[in-house]
């Protein structure tokens, strides 16, 4: 029962975090509600597996905050990304933070130059404008590549059975 349970909260996250990347797709913004909701689930999936590998998962989190927190520094990134690396990264976890990584590598080169080429392009259409908009503006909402690369890397984790 409680296995059923926690593959329904993994699901209902990875629902969530694609509701926060459409959101940061159409506003550029990232909520704290939303970043608060995602800490909640964790905490309850990690109770439901009897709060294993917590520190490792805390460990990830800080190492991809600390990441973003130079970005955000650099001013290359906003506030609400550096946040939603911390949450992404407990539910990645630190044994799959390689995984995530290079995930994270082949999408945001995907999602780069997909702007190039809607910025090339002037693509019409509700996506095709909003993304020419995003690459005219060279304000990129990071929700997506982080999303992109932690849906996958957070299912493998779930559905791995470590």
């Amino acid at each position: 029962m409680l296995s059923i349970v926690s593959d329904i909260v993994v699901l209902a996250v990875a629902a969530l975090l694609l509701w926060i990347a459409y959101v940061d797709f159409q506003k550029l913004r990232i909520t704290n509600q939303s970043v608060l909701i995602l800490l909640a689930a964790y905490l309850f999936w990690a109770a439901m597996n009897a709060f294993q590998g917590v520190v490792m998962d805390v460990v990830a989190g800080l190492i991809l905050f600390l990441i973003g927190l130079v970005m955000w520094l650099m001013r290359a990134m906003g506030a609400g990304d550096v946040k939603l690396y911390f949450a992404v990264g407990l539910f990645v976890g630190f044994h799959y933070l390689l995984v995530y990584a290079s995930f994270l590598i082949v999408v945001s080169f995907c999602f780069f130059a997909l702007l190039m080429l809607a910025r090339r392009f002037q693509w019409q259409g509700n996506t095709g404008t909003r993304l020419t908009e995003i690459a005219v503006s060279g304000r990129a909402p990071y929700a997506i590549p982080i999303v992109s690369a932690a849906i996958p890397t957070i299912l493998m984790r779930a559905f791995s059975g470590y």
